[in-house]
């Protein structure tokens, strides 16, 4: 046997040594040897020391993967895979509440996902099978086939809708930063709206005169005569000129609910036989621009060398009373309709001078003013009311007063009470004198009183005469302002046009208080307030009437620079608010000041500046004449 084989030798071995054989043989008396990696899948059994939870199982072991819901740990972690995608939601095989157990963005806690195609919260609902869930996804009410987004229970159509937060939470599909629906989107939003809760303001809207940036040009109220609301403009080929030497308001002739306008061009007829027989338009001021020759309500044609239409009033009945150079003619208000000529005039007043500048004294008279050009005698005529009102041809003789000075004419005003002892006076002033263009105003007392009055026993304002001595002396245009400085007595407001403020001949304007203006003293020693022009050859005067500009309720101080023609002048109104006027001193107006400019250098725009409601609402609209090539009026609505 093989054993025996084995055993002989080891026993011949120990006889030749001499020694017994089992005193050295090592004998292994622990058992039998145990293998500590039985299923061989290099990791000890836990018996041993290891970590193989199952040395029996090749496939089970620390690193092997866990077959999920089997009920066998595996990976040897002490617990069988039951929760696959580790959101923290065990898999439905192994009664768990996650019912897709291999996306982590799908169980009890995760938000649903509208039109996935999946159960994200595991309600039931949202699968591709669930027809309901899918129309409405955020329960909104609104169908998917409305609702801009499905996804946000707060955006449907009809939902409130918030400005300037990016989210078209109604479903409008306009623009979440045009509040106003204008067109254009807010400043906020990256647009050029500088005001978008009004549709009227925004980079293409006109500017309008409301005390609003309307075009969001960075100003307010700074119109040129193309933003008026209508204008009219002289023709060559109706032989028109100087169109707009003055402006009247008369009553609502064609019927639109706003009064309309007279305007005079006191040159027409230059090139006919009618020689400067002059015309008075009567346009309607509904809006636009037109031709007086062919849209007026009415035409007044005055007879040759009239000069018709150099200047213009209404009275308290509606009549017009419109002045030439020799005679002023007054129309009722039933004439102005049509073709009229100055034989038609319901009254005529002639002057045994010139007639240039024609006012309402004592509510329904007529004061005529010599006109600056001729200078001939007899400088004011003062005719009563109740003489008017009797129609017929008058004279000087059936005057209530008259005053008689050469160089007369050099410019007038009707500046309503100014003593406050409730008659009207008279300003006006002359030239030719030894003294620098006086400013006489004469006191309503005397005219009431009648008769003729004596230049001597009339005390004058001393002008000033221009320095250079450009044309000798300044044209004065005298207009009535308001109580300005809150004394109770309205204030006179005059302009030197010629004198040199800030500029050679860019024109000074004094604002004296009422009781001082028959002091007999200058210009410079009685006003208290004293505005100097800026721009040169500017000539700087007040409006003939003045207004309400800023809409606080309180009488402005409004001005023009209309220069002369012969410049190079970009004429522009100014105005000074009433309570600046009333703090007194000297006063510069700025480049912030300018409200409305003219078209081009050298128009004269405004020439001849009035201010009139003509909508009845309480706001004091504006006229402005330029006297350039054939002449042009501006009409600005204030809104």
């Amino acid at each position: 046997m093989r054993l025996l084989s084995l055993v002989a030798p080891l026993a011949f071995l120990a006889a030749c040594s001499g020694k017994d054989p089992h005193d050295s043989l090592s004998v292994d008396d622990t058992g039998p040897v145990v293998d500590t990696d039985v299923d061989g899948d290099g990791y000890l059994d836990e018996a041993a020391g290891g970590d193989d939870c199952d040395d029996a199982d090749m496939y089970t072991n620390p690193g092997a993967d866990d077959v999920p819901y089997d009920g066998k740990d595996q990976d040897c972690n002490g617990t069988d895979l039951t929760d696959v995608d580790a959101d923290g939601f065990d898999g439905e095989p192994a009664g768990g509440e996650d019912c897709n157990d291999s996306n982590p963005e799908v169980n009890p806690d995760a938000p649903e996902i509208c039109y996935d195609n999946l159960d994200n919260d595991c309600d039931g609902r949202g699968g591709a099978d669930d027809v309901a869930a899918q129309s409405d996804c955020d329960g909104d009410g609104s169908e998917r086939v409305d609702d801009c987004n499905d996804e946000d229970a707060s955006i449907y159509p009809g939902a409130p809708d918030a400005w300037y937060d990016g989210v078209d939470s109604d479903c409008a599909f306009d623009s979440d930063y045009d509040q106003d629906l204008d067109g254009e989107d807010a400043l906020s939003g990256g647009g050029l709206d500088c005001d978008d809760e009004d549709a009227a303001v925004n980079s293409e809207a006109d500017e309008a005169w409301d005390a609003r940036d309307n075009d969001c040009d960075g100003t307010i109220d700074q119109l040129a005569g193309a933003e008026s609301v209508s204008s009219w403009r002289g023709e060559y080929a109706s032989d028109d000129s100087w169109l707009g030497h003055d402006v009247a308001l008369v009553q609502d002739i064609d019927g639109d609910g706003v009064r309309d306008v007279a305007i005079g061009s006191p040159l027409t007829g230059s090139g006919t036989s009618e020689t400067y027989a002059g015309a008075v338009y009567v346009m309607s001021t509904g809006g636009g621009a037109a031709a007086p020759s062919t849209a007026a309500l009415a035409t007044i044609t005055g007879n040759s060398s009239d000069y018709l239409g150099f200047g213009l009033v209404t009275l308290p009945d509606g009549s017009l009373v419109a002045g030439g150079l020799g005679t002023a003619y007054v129309f009722q208000p039933s004439q102005l309709s049509g073709a009229v000529s100055a034989s038609d005039a319901w009254a005529s007043l002639t002057s045994n001078g010139s007639i240039g500048y024609v006012g309402d004294w004592g509510g329904g008279g007529v004061v005529v003013v010599g006109d600056p050009y001729t200078g001939t005698a007899e400088s004011v005529v003062v005719w009563a009311p109740n003489t008017i009102a009797a129609g017929g041809s008058h004279s000087t003789s059936d005057a209530l007063w008259s005053l008689s000075e050469t160089g007369g004419g050099k410019g007038a005003g009707f500046p309503g009470d100014l003593d406050g002892d409730g008659m009207d006076e008279v300003v006006y002033a002359t030239t030719g004198i030894s003294t620098a263009c006086p400013v006489t105003v004469i006191p309503g007392d005397v005219i009431t009183a009648g008769g003729v009055g004596v230049p001597a026993d009339l005390d004058g304002i001393t002008g000033a005469k221009v320095p250079d001595g450009y044309e000798g002396y300044a044209t004065v245009r005298a207009a009535g302002g308001d109580d300005f400085d809150g004394d109770g007595y309205r204030e006179l407001v005059v302009g030197a046009m010629e004198l040199e403020g800030a500029a050679e001949h860019s024109g000074i304007v004094y604002v004296i208080p009422g009781p001082d203006t028959m002091a007999g003293s200058t210009l410079e020693d009685l006003a208290t307030t004293t505005i100097n022009g800026q721009v040169e050859s500017g000539e700087l005067a007040p409006a003939w009437t003045s207004g309400d500009v800023d809409g606080d309720g309180t009488v402005d101080l409004v001005l023009g620079f209309p220069g002369n023609g012969s410049g190079d002048v970009s004429s522009a109104i100014w105005f000074v608010p009433h309570d600046t006027v009333g703090l007194g001193g000297t006063i510069t107006p700025g480049p912030a000041t300018p409200l409305f400019s003219g078209a081009s250098p050298d128009d004269q725009f405004g020439f001849s500046i009035r201010m009139f409601d003509t909508d009845g609402d309480a706001d004091d609209d504006l006229f402005v004449s330029s006297l350039d090539s054939y002449g042009a009026v501006n009409y600005f609505r204030r809104d």
